[in-house]
């Protein structure tokens, strides 16, 4: 799709400390420009756990989401909540239900080379 992913994680749990450990390492990568958010309803994870996680570890370094693009594609218990609380943070695109793990790929390099300006392909 034009992208280059930096990391993949399978990260399968409801514990908010465990979850940031995660995206702090993520994060922690210089190759990332942007951040997609993927998991399906399947795995049964709060939703709310997983976005909670992300946004803190967004506003405990001070990324600003209007430039540092952020793709949420999670589906499952206590989504609403989710939904809510991602709304509240600037420039964090969080999907409709019926998207595709395609779509947010499509979305996020998208996004992300806009971003980037004429820098290149998306990371």
């Amino acid at each position: 799709m034009g992208g280059r992913p930096a990391n993949h994680s399978d990260q399968n749990g409801i514990n908010v400390e465990k979850l940031k450990v995660l995206v702090n390492a993520i994060m922690d990568n210089p190759r990332v420009k942007s951040l997609l958010v993927g998991m399906n309803h399947q795995q049964m994870t709060r939703a709310d756990r997983k976005v909670q996680a992300v946004i803190e570890v967004l506003k405990e370094r001070h990324i600003d989401t209007t430039k540092f693009p952020v793709v949420i594609r999670v589906f499952g218990p206590h989504e609403e909540k989710a939904r809510e609380m991602a709304a509240d943070v600037p420039g964090v695109r969080y999907l409709p239900r019926g998207k595709t793990l395609a779509d947010a790929c499509c979305l996020i390099v998208e996004l992300t080379a806009k971003a980037r300006g004429s820098e290149g392909r998306a990371r």
